[in-house]
């Protein structure tokens, strides 16, 4: 598989770029800035873009997903249930946050692919399974390839962090049951590609994170 991480926007979002190293097919992961410099690195890498892949819909991580949506010609990917945090009154509350949210809907709407927990994405000889991981959000997702052992968790887990569940639709109860029944369920050798910050193993998580080793009491919401 090839990899490429590229920082982009105010608050440092990881964006992803990954491929099949035969085929070339590739997807882009969490375009939240600099849609025209993602382009430009996948260009030189000479690869053909299958999927936008979106985590989730806060702004930081799918701002540029409609533009390289355009660019490519191929959908937007997103959980089905996350459209209704992007659909909310509430998340339009600016007109800059409002016209970045129009912008994802009409971009969904025109090519999207709405997926549910589970799913599985081919992308040459690569398969992405979705895993929708709620807490950070209302239905955040992974894609976990398991015969790479490699898994883009988005905001949900951190190295020696985990996500922040303040933001509207937000569920510290659910973020820690997501994390206890399905991250925490991959083998220790997967690695972490989260939405910020360095990269991390479940291995190394599971035994020095301090939010996942706090007393039982304090998990239990």
């Amino acid at each position: 598989m090839m990899l490429e991480t590229i920082v982009v926007g105010a608050l440092e979002t990881n964006c992803y770029i990954i491929a099949d190293e035969v085929t070339k097919d590739a997807a882009i992961i969490d375009p939240g800035a600099e849609g025209r410099r993602i382009a430009k690195r996948v260009e030189a890498m000479g690869l053909t873009v299958r999927y936008i892949l979106v985590t989730h819909g806060h702004m930081d991580h799918m701002k540029d997903a409609p533009l390289l949506s355009e660019i490519y010609g191929c959908p937007i990917v997103v959980h089905r249930e996350e459209m209704e945090y992007i659909h909310s009154p509430e998340v339009k509350a600016s007109p800059y946050s409002a016209q970045v949210f129009q912008t994802f809907e009409t971009a969904v709407h025109d090519n999207g692919m709405l997926v549910e927990d589970e799913q599985h994405l081919p992308l040459g000889a690569l398969d992405l399974r979705v895993m929708k991981v709620p807490g950070h959000s209302q239905a955040s997702v992974c894609y976990f390839l398991e015969r790479e052992g490699t898994v883009f968790d988005g905001d949900t887990l951190f190295w020696r962090s985990i996500g922040r569940t303040d933001f509207y639709h937000g569920s510290p109860a659910d973020l820690v049951t997501s994390i206890r029944q399905k991250l925490l369920e991959l083998p220790d050798e997967v690695r972490v590609f989260p939405g910020h910050g360095p990269a991390t193993t479940i291995g190394e998580e599971r035994g020095q994170n301090p939010f996942l080793n706090l007393s039982a009491g304090m998990w239990d919401f």
